[in-house]
C-alpha cells in the first residue's frame, strides 16, 4: 500500500472519528442526517405514491 493510499485511510478514519463526536453532542447536525432517517423510514414504511402518479406510471409502461 503507497503512502499515498495510507494517507487517505488515516484521514478517513480521523474524520469518522470527528464526525462521530460531534453527533453525540446536543443539537448537532451533520449533512445527510435527515436524508437518511427519511430513507430508513420509506424502507420501513413504505412511500405514498397518488393516485395520479401510479395512473400515469402505468400509462407510459404500457
Amino acid at each position: 500500500m503507497s503512502k499515498v493510499t495510507r494517507g487517505k485511510i488515516m484521514v478517513a478514519a480521523q474524520a469518522e472519528i470527528l464526525f462521530q463526536a460531534m453527533a453525540g453532542q446536543p443539537g448537532v447536525r451533520l449533512p445527510g442526517d435527515r436524508r437518511l432517517k427519511l430513507r430508513k423510514k420509506a424502507r420501513a414504511d413504505g412511500v405514498d405514491v397518488p393516485d395520479t402518479l401510479r395512473t400515469e406510471i402505468g400509462r407510459r409502461a404500457s
